[in-house]
């Protein structure tokens, strides 16, 4: 996210080899935290970093 702004969950699951599942669940936890922002409905979720 740093290098490429805003990427999607599938974005973020082909570049980390986990499945789109794990992916959003770590995503999620993520939001969760306040580590990244999401932005965008769930077919069109984005995410950056806060």
């Amino acid at each position: 996210m740093s290098q490429h702004g805003m990427s999607t969950t599938a974005e973020m699951a082909k570049f980390s080899g986990l499945s789109p599942q794990r992916t959003r669940a770590i995503l999620s936890k993520m939001v969760d935290d306040g580590i990244i922002i999401a932005e965008g409905a769930n077919r069109t979720r984005k995410y950056r970093l806060k």
